[in-house]
């Protein structure tokens, strides 16, 4: 967790501690979904100085990349927002580890699924017929809309950054792109400001 922010963690952090700590299996809804338990883990490993832990690293990135493919067909109530971050956390892995064409698979992957939710319409007045509320529901409170609003900036940041980092078209084009395409989303704050909304 010291190093989340710097791979594009953009959740609440105790709430993901607090959630991963819960003595159940990938896969109940009191825990995170499991993509984003596996692309975790495979940081966690990546990360290790312990030579055994490494052996690991293949398992686990094969576990997140076949999970984050169906995750969003899952039952999981944060579906749509774990799979965004195990999306964010697999793509700089895989840019991190020099496999460039999987990273921007996964930079995509989280592109389309931050727009066709309407993540870049927060706070807009065109909110509402973009949103799929089946997905994303209301945010129950402040800490879930900052979560949200930071996911749209992660991954925008990410597309653009990885974009210009190897000569690429970003995934998300907005300059020239009908409204529905433009960002309207507010400026993130810190999530600890986020947290204090409603206190």
């Amino acid at each position: 967790m010291p190093y989340a922010n710097d791979f594009g963690f953009f959740l609440n952090q105790k709430r993901f501690l607090s959630s991963m700590l819960q003595p159940f299996p990938p896969g109940d809804s009191s825990r995170p979904a499991p993509c984003l338990i596996y692309s975790v883990h495979l940081w966690s490993i990546r990360l290790s100085h312990d030579p055994i832990v490494w052996s690991f690293e293949d398992f686990y990135m094969r576990k997140a990349t076949s999970e984050a493919a169906t995750s969003l067909s899952s039952s999981h109530p944060n579906r749509v927002l774990h799979t965004i971050q195990a999306e964010v956390l697999l793509s700089t892995y895989f840019f991190a580890t020099g496999r460039f064409l999987q990273g921007k698979y996964h930079v995509a992957n989280a592109v389309a699924i931050a727009l066709s939710t309407g993540l870049h319409k927060i706070r807009s007045p065109a909110e509402g017929s973009l949103l799929d509320n089946s997905a994303m529901p209301i945010p129950r409170d402040s800490t879930e809309e900052g979560e949200r609003i930071l996911a749209a900036w992660a991954v925008f940041n990410l597309d653009k950054a990885w974009a210009a980092a190897l000569d690429s078209n970003p995934n998300f084009v907005h300059l020239g792109q009908p409204t529905t395409t433009t960002i309207d989303t507010p400026w993130p704050m810190e999530m600890q400001e986020f947290e204090q909304v409603f206190k």
